[in-house]
């Protein structure tokens, strides 16, 4: 049943349709799916655009292998760790901060978490099966997490990890993305790092590299890793400051 993009805002007459599988009500003004919490034998469910914030009453809809928030006002997810079976799960522009919940989703292929408040990735190294994560524009700043998974991409986007506008520390942007591409992997990330460490790149950044200028062997303040700390690396810093 495909309603997207209509006036639709109470689902409450869907209540009765239990034998649905796939909906869509993306770009709606759907806030309340609490009626939709029968629909048990629902395995695709698209509502991103809508005012949707609390996903409780999803938790029964076990069967769902697809799942769509991106662009609502949710950001607890923690119900969500009951739909073990989602293989895709989108999440980005929303208010989400903790992914833990998430680590129980072990059959997740694709997650989506750009645009989020995210900035600890450690939940999902329990997400052997992923080949696609998009976490650009998030606070993600170690990816050492990730080191394990199988980020190969997808059959319509050869790259399987977005990293675009993250404050990468010097180990990620240095060694640890470096070992990623040596295993063939394709990983979308800017030339800039967040030399301190404190998950944003400002004047401390600039401030901490220009008191390192002219020392040389392995130093966070040599932020395009030439081995020494000069005036190429404060540019690459001031070209990215916040």
């Amino acid at each position: 049943l495909a309603l997207g993009g209509t006036d639709v805002s109470d689902v409450s007459p869907l209540s009765a349709l239990t034998q649905l599988t796939s909906l869509t009500l993306a770009a709606t003004a759907v806030s309340d799916v609490s009626p939709l919490t029968n629909l048990t034998q629902l395995t695709w469910l698209i509502l991103h655009g809508t005012a949707v914030s609390d996903v409780s009453p999803l938790t029964n809809l076990t069967q769902l292998t697809v799942l769509a928030l991106w662009d609502t006002a949710v950001s607890d997810v923690s119900p969500l760790s009951a739909l073990t079976q989602l293989t895709v799960l989108r999440l980005g522009g929303t208010g989400v901060s903790d992914v833990s919940p998430l680590s129980a989703l072990t059959q997740l292929t694709v997650l989506a978490l750009a645009a989020t408040a995210v900035s600890d990735v450690s939940p999902l190294a329990a997400l052997t099966q992923l080949t696609w994560l998009h976490l650009s524009s998030t606070a993600v700043s170690d990816v050492s997490p990730l080191l394990g998974l199988n980020l190969t991409g997808t059959s319509w986007d050869s790259i399987g990890l977005y990293l675009r506008g993250c404050p990468l520390s010097y180990a990620s942007f240095h060694t640890h993305i470096p070992a990623m591409q040596a295993k063939g992997l394709e990983v979308a990330f800017d030339n800039v790092i967040d030399v301190n460490g404190d998950g944003v790149v400002n004047i401390q950044d600039l401030v901490l590299v220009s008191g390192r200028l002219g020392e040389t062997g392995e130093n966070i303040a040599d932020v395009n890793g030439d081995g020494v700390v000069n005036i190429l690396d404060l540019v690459f810093v001031a070209g990215a400051l916040n």
